[in-house]
């Protein structure tokens, strides 16, 4: 699955005659069988299709790939809802696949969207496009699973990133974390039982938490995704995880770099 600012004329084809269309219908209601007005698919004579929502086109589908408008495929509940009759999947289906920097922001839209509170959880604090680096305070995944899932969403990025590990841990020495192989880089405390598996990235260990104040500015430079994302309990050396999220977030506020 691919995004792209669609328009007609940019369509996939082989042989670029996009204009010639064979059949326009409505997507019609699941409840009366009548047309919806403004929601259309469109065939061309060459067999490409085109899910339209009013006059933006959402996706489409060619020589067997899947093409959506990177601003426009998620644009409303309504453009979900036919978008996914259209893909026959599911929001979820369909983030999952298209990966990377859209899924994060498409996790941080549901968040918000729904009103919920996302402090300490996959929480952008600071992007710095100049140097494209991005920060994420993620303190409240205190188990294996919520960091494995953390670090999918913002897998298939161009970005290299650094995880960040730290306190105790719930899991056993046999479970192991599932780190997208997009981290390259993972810090952890040495009094930390971590199973990582065959996972291929360059290990730093740290005697403790506090050490990373001196040791982020050396490793941060450009083209990063930095994730503190804990997979342990805070408390051998915070009160909670709001405490240790909020020291995170101030070691890098203090290098002074800005949002941009």
């Amino acid at each position: 699955m691919i995004t792209f600012n669609l328009t007609l004329e940019d369509m996939p084809s082989k042989d670029k005659k996009l204009s010639n269309i064979a059949k326009v219908e409505n997507f019609k209601s699941n409840k009366s069988g009548q047309p919806i007005a403004n929601q259309f698919i469109i065939t061309l004579q060459n067999g490409i299709e085109v899910f339209q929502s009013y006059n933006s086109i959402i996706a489409v589908k060619a020589n067997n790939e899947t093409y959506l408008d990177q601003n426009r495929w998620n644009y409303s509940r309504t453009t979900s809802r036919y978008r996914n009759q259209f893909l026959n999947e599911t929001t979820v289906e369909t983030v999952k696949k298209i990966g990377g920097r859209v899924l994060y922001e498409s996790f941080i839209d549901y968040i918000k969207y729904n009103e919920m509170n996302y402090e300490h959880r996959m929480e952008q604090f600071l992007r710095v496009r100049g140097k494209n680096l991005t920060f994420i305070n993620d303190s409240k995944a205190t188990n294996y699973h919520a960091v494995s899932e953390g670090t999918k969403l913002v897998s298939a990025c161009d970005e290299e990133g650094i995880l960040i590990l730290h306190g105790i841990t719930k899991e056993t020495v046999q479970n192991k974390l599932n780190i997208d192989p997009t981290f390259k880089h993972i810090v952890i405390p040495k009094d930390m039982n971590v199973n990582l598996g065959s996972h291929n990235a360059d290990i730093i260990y740290i005697d403790d938490i506090y050490q990373l104040k001196k040791l982020l500015p050396s490793m941060i430079s450009s083209n990063q995704i930095i994730l503190f994302s804990c997979g342990g309990s805070s408390f051998n050396d915070f009160e909670n995880y709001k405490i240790r999220g909020d020291y995170f977030k101030n070691i890098i506020l203090s290098m002074g770099l800005q949002n941009d």
